[in-house]
């Protein structure tokens, strides 16, 4: 739910071809219609409640009868209250709308850094879409799907995982402090909070809060961009080397 109501026109309209305009037709509209011109049979009262009664007494049966699943079920609750349908809908809509409301609070604020070293230097941080190692040739995947990083010397690679499958969420876990789900200001405001000059750069939308001096979006890099690339992500390399 994080993803549909951080989506905007710009990302949405690009998913828009006459095969799905097909489908949403022919497995959506024409079926819809079909339902609402249907007609309802009613039952009697008698029969209704005597056909609940024996739904119910089925159900409860069947649930008896796997009681020794009902402490995983409970343990577990969580995570399948989450994926049921169309529960998940209201209750995670309701989780991102309180999420939301959090980022308007005050971050706690990491101890004061002491940097003792003035020699200057660079760290290019770049943060991409997630991918699985598994499909990847440098953790031996059988087809060559990394022919040109596999070729680049004094490449380290590491396994990783991700605490989130979307980028909103992925983003703010490797920018906060590890293992906690508290509001603590990110790396980007902790450098930049402790006299550390921070650029950001992004072409994305929808990430935690980054308070820098330097806040450069995609409508700001373009004004200095030409050529072709300024419509894709190598916009994010324009002007990157001076």
């Amino acid at each position: 739910m994080g993803n549909v109501l951080n989506t905007n026109i710009e990302e949405s309209s690009s998913f828009i071809s006459t095969k799905l305009i097909l489908y949403v037709i022919i497995l959506g509209i024409l079926p819809a219609v079909y339902i609402i011109k249907a007609k309802l049979i009613y039952e009697p009262l008698k029969r209704f409640l005597i056909t609940s009664l024996l739904t119910l007494l089925f159900i409860t049966t069947v649930a008896f009868i796997n009681s020794s699943n009902w402490l995983w079920i409970d343990k577990n609750s969580k995570q399948l209250g989450a994926l049921a349908m169309p529960w998940c809908y209201s209750v995670n809509t309701s989780i991102v709308l309180i999420r939301q409301q959090k980022t308007n609070e005050k971050e706690i604020l990491l101890p004061n850094a002491s940097i003792k070293d003035d020699k200057k230097s660079i760290v290019v941080l770049v943060i991409g879409e997630s991918a699985r190692k598994q499909n990847f040739s440098l953790y031996g995947y059988s087809k060559n799907t990394n022919p040109l990083l596999s070729q680049t010397s004094n490449l380290f690679h590491f396994d990783a995982t991700s605490c989130a499958t979307y980028t909103t969420a992925g983003l703010k876990c490797i920018l906060s402090l590890s293992g906690s789900d508290d509001l603590y200001e990110i790396l980007p405001n902790y450098l930049n909070r402790n006299d550390v000059e921070v650029i950001w750069r992004n072409t994305n939308w929808g990430e935690t809060p980054v308070h820098v001096k330097n806040y450069q979006n995609k409508e700001s890099l373009k004004s200095n961009c030409k050529g072709e690339n300024c419509d894709y992500n190598e916009i994010l390399l324009s002007g990157l080397k001076e």
